[in-house]
């Protein structure tokens, strides 16, 4: 499953960042419209702790940027309406704000936060013309498809009226985006993966997913029930395994927009380890790393000498470093390869069918391939085996030409020892009695019989 980040650089060619930006609108679940009080979990930032005050945009941009200056000198941005429900209002107000944000030249995608319930024909025509200019995303807020979770929790609207919505941007040839809230009250495991087979299953699948734990919140009616009662919620184990598992079920074509989120500090009552963002990433992508190893999707083995015994295959731990449809990159619990071994592995999966590129880094024990499909790379790194390792790196059948010297870029190591057998054959065909010759090669043949 592709990241949104490397999506992004794909695209653009260089790392684009969200600028948070408020549009000045407000929710019809807490103006009276559809309820009142907004969603049990939404703090009065509604969802956008976050996101700009509402300002003249110009002013927003340029303290959006000066937020994050810190840490980036990017010049590509998503201008990103976060909080509360941003196609809810004067539509030529949020038009003519919309078309000015997407208007910058640093501005590359236009992105609003919004219900399903939100998105009458009016508002498709406008996201529609706004498309035509730039690409517009729409990310929904589902959290849940069981309704009687989006009742307890204040949605304000059934599955129903999702589908709708969901089908409506579809058609319209709309980016769709899909919130999920892990750990809602009362729901189980099946309940939270249930909504996630629910999203797998929709015809097309959903453009992104945004996977999030739920933050309650001081100040809202969700943090005053858990003063009172506090309802179980997650670990950060039992977290990171449904995420892992979550992200076997969606689909590969679906991008992965966010795994974890950030609550505001000062607001959050629970859970305290969300807190900590470092060790949750850490977390999640041993949890993910491991569920590639159970599902399939890729294996490698690793051998083991002891006792003089010859090598025997054990299952090898080693961590996915980074992963997506056409490459991987791994590194082995074994931390550092022989030169000799490394140039025998980078030409044994090299020569492998659907493997188009092959890196390996002796020192820390990685291995990077670009591939041409995961079965590829799992046939290719099953089929390396202890001989594979130990092998002569250029001892295969075919001999190496000089046009192969200079097109395989062997590795200088190899180079300087075939360089020194070279000189040590003309040397000895030059200097040595035809007994002695005879006794050198005859030597050579047994070493190599050996």
């Amino acid at each position: 499953m592709r990241r949104l980040s490397e999506v992004l650089r794909a695209e653009y060619g260089e790392k684009v960042y969200k600028l948070s930006l408020s549009s000045g609108c407000t929710c019809p679940n807490r103006d009276g419209t559809v309820g009142a009080g907004g969603c049990t979990f939404c703090s009065a930032g509604g969802s956008g702790d976050f996101a700009a005050e509402f300002a003249p945009l110009e002013q927003q941009i340029a303290d959006a940027k000066a937020r994050i200056r810190k840490k980036t000198d990017a010049k590509k941005f998503i201008a990103y309406f976060q909080s509360y429900t941003n196609t809810y209002g004067d539509l030529e107000r949020l038009e003519a704000l919309y078309t000015e944000a997407i208007s910058r030249p640093e501005v590359v995608i236009l992105s609003l936060g919004t219900r399903p319930d939100c998105l009458g024909p009016e508002v498709i025509g406008m996201l529609k013309r706004l498309n035509a200019i730039k690409p517009v995303w729409v990310e929904l807020g589902l959290q849940t498809i069981h309704d009687r979770t989006a009742v307890a929790v204040n949605r304000g609207y059934p599955l129903a009226a999702f589908a709708e919505g969901y089908r409506a941007l579809k058609d319209a040839g709309i980016t769709v985006i899909v919130h999920v809230i892990y750990s809602l009250p009362g729901e189980t495991r099946e309940d939270m993966l249930d909504t996630v087979r629910y999203l797998a299953a929709l015809e097309p699948p959903p453009d992104g997913v945004k996977l999030q734990m739920l933050h309650v919140l001081k100040g809202t009616p969700l943090g005053e029930q858990y003063e009172k009662a506090p309802f179980p919620l997650l670990s950060l184990e039992e977290y990171a395994d449904l995420i892992a598992e979550s992200l076997r079920i969606l689909p590969p074509e679906t991008v992965l927009h966010r795994m974890t989120g950030d609550g505001p500090g000062k607001l959050l009552l629970a859970p305290e380890w969300t807190r900590s963002k470092k060790r949750v990433l850490n977390t999640l992508n041993r949890a993910i790393a491991h569920s590639i190893r159970l599902s399939g999707i890729l294996a490698i083995t690793c051998y083991n000498v002891s006792n003089d015994k010859l090598p025997t295959r054990c299952p090898m731990e080693y961590q996915i470093m980074h992963a997506t449809r056409q490459s991987i990159r791994v590194r082995f619990c074994r931390r550092r390869w022989t030169k000799t071994e490394a140039e025998a592995l980078r030409r044994a999966l090299a020569a492998a069918e659907g493997i188009e590129t092959v890196k390996i880094y002796p020192a820390t024990g990685g291995i990077y391939l670009e591939h041409t499909g995961q079965e590829a790379a799992l046939a290719a790194l099953d089929a390396v085996n202890a001989e594979t390792l130990a092998a002569d790196p250029y001892a295969d059948d075919d001999c190496i030409t000089m046009e192969e010297w200079a097109a395989r870029k062997l590795h200088p190591a190899l180079k300087r020892r075939m360089r020194t057998e070279i000189l040590v054959e003309a040397a000895a065909d030059l200097f040595l009695p035809a007994p002695a010759q005879f006794a050198f090669h005859a030597y050579q043949l047994l070493k190599l019989k050996g």
